[in-house]
């Protein structure tokens, strides 16, 4: 297996920090346009309904459910496109097929049509994982766990702008204009990955191929061959106490302001919490020189979960805001390092290795704003908060057993990730 690059209009020789420069702003761009909608789904649905929010919280975790439902089964299929045709066909469909499912939604009238939309999501290459393929191979080495810290900073920035001008839209023009603007953001951002950044094609053994039969099976394998398995499992964790509460968040705001200002209110709470996880992703780059990363995320984990038992009594605005802040300060950290070490010990087949991480993702992402809603639904809307915080404990204890029984998660020199016979031509 090897490796050849072949561009557009840039020269295989460019500099790695444009790479990542042109990388964070197409990312930067694709998650303002994700900040600009998707916080806002319970609201939506409350508008198209004409629910109230127990059934608002419900249906917003259904919906969201169904899109990581999709990409449980599609991300190992993205993931081998990526290997066999390249590293940037995934993210160009996922770009250009996330901007035009936004367009429709834009125009949905109904709930059923909003539900085929964001199963419509999960069928395309979600843009952020595949892009973090795609960079990681383009960035040296010794600056990868650095340039990934940069790169996951947009995302949390994308999504601390994103709401911020999503709640004000919102609020004095509706719905509708949001999800133009955030199909204007995905495609500028297509349109730079497709002419600025060079490709990585894969040169794979014949044996490879796109078939669904195939490629399940030998995903499975390839966990069971690799010293990966902790860390996929982590990802999960990592990602189920970071959307758990997502579909309560506006509606917890709600109840705390008048129908009016819960738009912007919500907003503001998204652009704290963007700005604080952006902040952390830059921060912990230079920590991991100095503490062990599998370190860092307990105490992230362990942090986060006291943090969000503050829930019980918050009955104001400004409180929510500083609790939510310093809990996606700890999320942002995980992330940031979560995906270092799967980007640092992935060897040469990162599709396939980040595409599983997508799969299994998804299922957190499925999962946990589900379990959320229908614990709004039934308990009341502070209950989200404190699963997640029960949620994060339990994190924070498999995390330190997975530490002592994996030492080399220490040291993030988990073993080369290469299946059985990755070293044939």
């Amino acid at each position: 297996m090897s490796y050849s690059t072949t561009n557009s209009f840039i020269a295989n020789n460019q500099p790695w920090k444009v790479r990542l420069s042109i990388a964070w702003l197409a990312m930067l761009l694709t998650f303002t346009c994700f900040g600009t909608v998707f916080p806002f789904l319970p609201l939506l649905i409350q508008e198209l309904g004409n629910h109230d929010y127990k059934t608002a919280s419900l249906w917003a975790g259904i919906i969201s459910g169904s899109a990581s439902t999709c990409m449980i089964f599609t991300a190992p299929i993205w993931g081998r496109v990526s290997d066999l045709y390249g590293r940037k066909l995934p993210v160009i469909i996922g770009t250009f097929g996330f901007g035009f499912l936004m367009l429709l939604a834009g125009f949905t009238t109904n709930i059923k049509f909003l539900w085929l939309t964001w199963v419509g999501f999960g069928i395309f290459p979600g843009p952020g994982m595949v892009t973090l393929s795609l960079i990681s191979d383009l960035l040296p080495k010794q600056h990868l766990t650095f340039g990934i810290g940069i790169f996951t900073s947009s995302n949390f920035i994308g999504f601390a702008i994103g709401p911020l001008l999503g709640g004000y839209i919102i609020d004095n023009l509706g719905f509708r204009p949001s999800f133009v603007i955030g199909f204007i953001c995905l495609i500028i951002a297509g349109t730079l990955i497709l002419f600025l950044i060079p490709n990585i094609r894969m040169q794979q053994s014949s044996q490879y191929s796109i078939n669904p039969l195939k490629i399940y099976p030998e995903s499975l394998q390839f966990i069971k061959d690799t010293n990966l398995k902790p860390v996929y499992f982590i990802i999960v964790l990592v990602m189920a106490t970071g959307c758990l509460t997502m579909p309560i968040i506006p509606l917890f705001f709600k109840s705390l302001v008048d129908d009016t200002n819960a738009g912007i209110v919500t907003g503001i709470c998204f652009t704290i919490n963007g700005i604080a996880g952006g902040m952390a992703a830059f921060i912990v780059t230079y920590l991991k020189n100095h503490i062990s990363p599998i370190n860092i995320i307990v105490c992230a984990f362990l942090l986060s979960g006291i943090i969000h038992g503050a829930f019980i009594s918050i009955n104001s605005v400004y409180s929510t805001y500083i609790v939510l802040a310093i809990a996606s300060i700890f999320h942002g950290a995980a992330v940031t390092l979560t995906t270092s070490m799967l980007a640092e010990n992935a060897g040469n087949r990162k599709g396939t290795s980040f595409g599983i991480a997508h799969s299994i993702s998804s299922i957190a992402w499925g999962g946990a704003p589900f379990i959320g809603g229908y614990t709004g639904k039934i308990m009341g809307l502070r209950s989200p908060f404190l699963v997640n915080a029960f949620l994060c404990i339990l994190s924070a204890i498999y995390s330190m057993h997975i530490s002592k029984e994996n030492n080399d998660l220490d040291k993030t020199s988990i073993q080369k990730v290469t299946l059985s016979n990755s070293n044939q031509p």
